[in-house]
């Protein structure tokens, strides 16, 4: 049976760099505690990849006020020194088991990290990186969209290959399976103009997309911001959906970002 914790930063925060751990904030004279406290200690007795520790809310105020705990039971689980995910209430314990599942962190993880960091800079050690972590976690929806991400600009329906069946719940992910969707399309249209009908800004559209396939994005974000000044509807407002797609993909980081973003709100209204 797990012991009551009483030296958090030690038993849990240090811990949780080794091992994921589940915190069980409980209190003896809670009934819904006393329910869910034995279903938790006999998932941790089954469980080699993940720890249960209890914290008892009356004795850890301190604790309890530091995560906020408003009601009871409450249970965290923490990885990597932060809370990753949590729920409130004497869940059912096929409930809990989904759950956990959901929000163990993968094998994966610290390869993705690391490829998210060097994504901008080096993507060809970042591509590398998230080969490693598909190799133990082909299903992880964070490494596939992020080679997705990697790949689009050179090739857009590879990209589109990797996001394939899978099933995206977490909103970054999903943004960024938005956006390399949105310049597929336009990649899809530079081979075949003759599929966009004769319009003012069509030269310039298909322009936008040749520069984004060579990288010039302040080129290609130029020819989409004139698009969207004389020719919104071209491709059902696909300038700028387009440009909406970079600043995804290209990221905040990125000093294009913010300064075409502005123009594109002074474009808009």
């Amino acid at each position: 049976m797990p012991t009551e914790v009483t030296h958090f930063d030690s038993e849990v925060i240090a811990r949780s760099y080794e091992k994921p751990v589940l915190v069980d904030f409980w209190a003896p004279w809670c009934g819904p505690c006393r329910m869910i406290g034995p279903v938790l200690e006999k998932m941790a007795g089954e469980a080699d990849d993940w720890e249960l520790a209890k914290v008892n809310t009356d004795e850890q105020q301190d604790v309890a006020r530091r995560y906020s705990i408003m009601s009871i039971p409450a249970v965290k689980l923490f990885s990597q020194g932060q809370v990753v995910d949590e729920f409130v209430g004497a869940l059912p314990e096929a409930q809990i088991r989904r759950w956990l599942e959901e929000a163990l962190p993968s094998e994966a993880a610290p390869a993705i990290e690391q490829a998210r960091a060097l994504l901008t800079d080096d993507p060809e050690e970042a591509l590398k990186l998230l080969k490693t972590a598909l190799d133990t976690d082909p299903n992880n929806t964070a490494a596939r969209a992020l080679v997705a991400q990697a790949l689009v600009f050179r090739d857009p329906q590879r990209a589109m290959q990797m996001l394939d069946g899978v099933d995206l719940k977490d909103p970054q992910p999903v943004k960024i399976a938005d956006a390399v969707g949105v310049l597929a399309h336009l990649a899809k249209l530079r081979e075949n103009p003759a599929s966009l009908p004769d319009s003012p800004g069509k030269e310039s559209y298909l322009k936008a997309a040749a520069l984004i396939a060579e990288e010039d994005f302040e080129a290609a974000f130029d020819e989409l911001l004139h698009v969207v000044r004389t020719d919104r509807k071209l491709d059902d407002d696909g300038a700028r959906k387009a440009m909406l797609a970079l600043f995804t993909l290209l990221s905040e980081e990125n000093e294009l970002t913010p300064k075409y973003r502005r123009a594109l709100e002074r474009a808009l209204f």
